[in-house]
């Protein structure tokens, strides 16, 4: 997997260095986001194909996580003395030491996965110091936020295109079965729903009616096909259609994609 931390960076060298440090962090993140897309795929009857951006959108939703945590008590300014932080089992926790102003600080930290209906895997960072804790979004948190706004609208791209994909492809397999139609199928098909039934004649035009004998029956039946095949492979065209607008739109969709990464 691709390391972000510099394309993500907030410039608090802190909040850097130990995003840098435990990459492992995003890196379990990033796994268990693609293990829970494709079970939720799965689940619709949908393929799933885990992207490079999905990995990267993944990755930046855990580094605002962090960085939302961290900068509960860190400042910009501040300096790195010493970490003890440890990735274990997708989760973070230990302990770092800043200085600020000269004097020494600890900050220590754990993280938990929340439980709840929630949309996207998410981790809890419970975070606790002697420092003042600084209320408010930092400036690094709203960079990242707008960094995640505009993979926002690039991550809602490439779901269309999986959608579009997705009805181009049931369109495919139903112009197959149109394709492959034809009298004699139809007319066995319909057989088969309509049997001839002697008994109590009542109509030899209404389906499922009892007809006078084999013969009148067998022309309703043939009639009735034909009708049915001229309307089926009438629809030979249309799917045609769709499966050409459909393209089409993938298309300008992926090249919008690609002008806006």
């Amino acid at each position: 997997m691709i390391n972000w931390s510099e394309k993500f960076e907030t410039k608090y060298s802190v909040i850097d260095i130990t995003i840098k440090e435990n990459w492992d962090l995003v890196k379990e993140y990033v796994k268990r986001v693609e293990s829970s897309l494709k079970l939720k795929y799965q689940e619709k009857g949908l393929g799933f194909k885990f992207t490079e951006l999905d990995a990267e959108y993944a990755a930046l939703y855990c580094i605002i996580d962090l960085t939302k945590a961290l900068g509960k008590f860190i400042r910009k300014e501040d300096e790195l003395v010493e970490s003890t932080m440890l990735v274990k089992k997708g989760l973070i926790e230990g302990q770092i030491t800043i200085k600020r102003n000269g004097e020494e600080h600890y900050i220590n930290t754990r993280s938990i996965y929340a439980s709840g209906d929630i949309q996207r895997l998410h981790i809890r960072y419970l975070v606790d110091s002697s420092l003042p804790r600084i209320t408010g979004k930092t400036p690094a948190q709203i960079t990242l936020e707008a960094e995640k706004r505009k993979m926002s609208k690039l991550e809602k791209i490439q779901e269309d295109i999986r959608l579009i994909e997705k009805s181009t492809e049931r369109y495919k397999v139903e112009l197959k079965r149109l394709k492959k139609l034809n009298l004699k199928s139809i007319i066995s098909d319909n057989k088969e729903k309509y049997p001839f039934t002697p008994e109590n004649y009542e109509s030899d035009d209404q389906p499922g009616s009892v007809h006078k004998n084999e013969e009148t029956h067998h022309n309703f039946i043939s009639e009735m096909s034909k009708k049915r095949l001229k309307i089926e492979k009438d629809r030979i065209v249309y799917h045609e259609t769709l499966i050409k607008d459909n393209i089409k739109r993938i298309e300008k969709l992926k090249k919008k994609l690609s002008e806006s990464k």
